[in-house]
């Protein structure tokens, strides 16, 4: 097991029928690398106050096939799992109250580099299987 400090670079991109919106955050974090996983922790501050969310994000190879898992905790939580060509739930906590969502993914990629990991993710978000809009988020991480 080996545990590297990192700086990850998080690239979201929603569009919503003839809207886009792109969010953008740069932080430091590690990482912890095994056989099959390697998990990412950071800390992303929230569009809406100053308070921090803390981010873990799960990497697992299984038969050839990539699966992500994002688990985010503070001001708002969820759990989005990412698995190529299949539909999860995500329930979204926030200060307002729950929020309960499909992800219906359409890809999930996975390219190391030298000290680099990169992660590409697209998908739809569903509410009661009514598509609400395309997203695609690519999670960058280098070692410092």
């Amino acid at each position: 097991m080996e545990k590297q400090l990192i700086t990850v670079h998080v690239l979201g991109i929603m569009e919503q029928g003839n809207e886009r919106e792109e969010i953008e955050t740069l932080s430091n974090g590690y990482w912890v690398r095994k056989e099959d996983e390697t998990e990412l922790f950071y800390r992303e501050t929230a569009e809406e106050s100053e308070e921090e969310i803390k981010t873990h994000v799960f990497l697992n190879r299984k038969d050839d096939k990539t699966e992500c898992r994002i688990v985010k905790s503070g001001p708002v939580n969820s759990e989005m799992l990412f698995i190529n060509d299949f539909e999860t739930e995500c329930i979204y906590q926030t200060p307002f109250g729950e929020i309960c969502f499909e992800i219906i993914t359409s890809g999930v990629e996975a390219e190391w580099k030298e000290n680099e990991l990169r992660i590409s993710l697209k998908y739809t978000l569903a509410s009661n299987g009514i598509p609400v809009s395309e997203a695609s988020v690519t999670i960058t991480a280098k070692t410092c």
